[in-house]
């Protein structure tokens, strides 16, 4: 394992396409965005060509709230990708957020031993603005209902 293509891999960034474009224009902005259905009002995130709840329903795009909790995460400890080697360890989660979808994203805290599953977070965009948005501990206290 880990022959020449292994050490070739680069850090994720926002892959540049039509789909994903008004998504990437809000990450430049400061904005987390999330599509949602024009007449079911429902949201979903990753960015798709169709509604999920209701195929025939037109999409637009609207800030989401940044707000969420942890649902799961793991600490990772080793990494194949030398892109990642000098932030080893660190924490990969899946975050709900306030309007209900699930993100996969990095979760940044001062101790790690610290996460949880539950603990409020909020998004935070890299001062490039073109890195993954990745999620912090929400110090505001619990979230709304």
């Amino acid at each position: 394992m880990g022959g020449p293509l292994m050490h070739a891999m680069a850090a994720p960034t926002v892959v540049p396409d039509r789909l994903t474009e008004a998504w990437r224009d809000g990450i430049a902005r400061g904005e987390f965005l999330l599509q949602r259905g024009v007449a079911c009002g429902a949201y979903q995130y990753y960015p798709r060509e169709h509604c999920t709840t209701d195929p025939g329903d037109a999409l637009e795009w609207v800030p989401a709230s940044g707000r969420g909790v942890v649902h799961t995460f793991t600490v990772v400890r080793r990494t194949p990708n030398e892109a990642f080697q000098d932030q080893l360890p660190y924490v990969l989660g899946i975050v709900e957020l306030e309007e209900g979808v699930r993100v996969t994203a990095r979760i940044v805290a001062p101790e790690i031993a610290r996460i949880a599953c539950g603990m409020p977070v909020s998004v935070r965009f890299g001062p490039d603005r073109e890195s993954l948005p990745y999620f912090v501990p929400d110090e505001t206290g619990p979230l709304s209902s």
